[in-house]
C-alpha cells in the first residue's frame, strides 16, 4: 500500500487526471452493473400470469381456462354474504399455481379471518371437486383500502 502512494505521489497532473478518470469510470461501471443486475431480479422474480391449467386425461389433455376458474370462484361468493369478489387470476410463482383473488370485506358479517379461511377451503374443495384441480399451492386474498 506503501508503495503505491509513493507512485501516485509521484505522477504529474496529467496522469494523475488519466488516473482518476480511470477510477471514476470503473466506479460508474460498478454502479450501472448492479442497476442492471437489479432490473434483472425484479423482471424474473415477478410473478407470470397464465391462461389456465391443463390436466393429464387418459386420452391426451383437458386445458381449464383461468376465466372458468374465477368463474367457479364467483359462484361461491353467495355463500359467504361478507365477502364481495372483484378480481380473480391464477399466476405461476416459482412453479407454484397460485390464485389471487382481491376481495371487499362487509363489515358485520362476522371475523373476516375466519371468512377468509372458509373461502379459502371452499375454493380448493371446489377446484377439486369440479375440474378435479389439486395442484393450485396457494390462494391469497387481498383487501384492498377503501371500495
Amino acid at each position: 500500500m506503501r508503495e503505491f502512494i509513493q507512485y501516485i505521489s509521484t505522477l504529474d497532473s496529467h496522469s494523475l487526471n488519466l488516473f482518476l478518470c480511470g477510477g471514476l469510470f470503473a466506479l460508474v461501471l460498478v454502479f450501472i452493473l448492479l442497476f442492471l443486475f437489479a432490473i434483472l431480479r425484479l423482471v424474473f422474480r415477478i410473478e407470470k400470469k397464465i391462461a389456465g391449467v391443463t390436466l393429464s386425461t387418459p386420452h391426451g389433455s383437458l386445458f381449464i381456462a383461468a376465466a372458468a376458474i374465477g368463474d367457479l370462484v364467483r359462484s361461491l361468493q353467495d355463500d359467504f354474504s361478507g365477502l364481495t369478489i372483484s378480481k380473480v387470476v391464477l399466476t405461476e410463482e416459482k412453479g407454484d399455481l397460485v390464485l389471487r383473488i382481491k376481495i371487499f370485506y362487509i363489515p358485520g358479517n362476522g371475523s373476516v379471518l375466519e371468512q377468509s379461511e372458509m373461502f379459502q377451503s371452499r375454493i380448493l374443495d371446489s377446484l377439486k371437486t369440479s375440474f378435479g384441480i389439486e395442484n393450485i399451492k396457494r390462494i391469497d386474498l387481498k383487501i384492498p383500502h377503501g371500495n
